[in-house]
């Protein structure tokens, strides 16, 4: 696949931890699973 650059829309489904969530969700992420750049991301799976 093609690199990831500084500045590129990407998607990042990660596990984590919500450690407070106001205006802005504060998220304390333990590992991501996948990452993606935008234009490639085919939506989630329908089961």
């Amino acid at each position: 696949g093609k690199t990831m650059d500084k500045d590129q829309n990407i998607i990042v489904i990660a596990e984590g931890l919500i450690t407070r969530s106001e205006d802005d969700l504060d998220f304390e992420c333990a590992s991501v699973r996948y990452a993606c750049h935008v234009d490639c991301w085919d939506g989630v799976e329908e089961n």
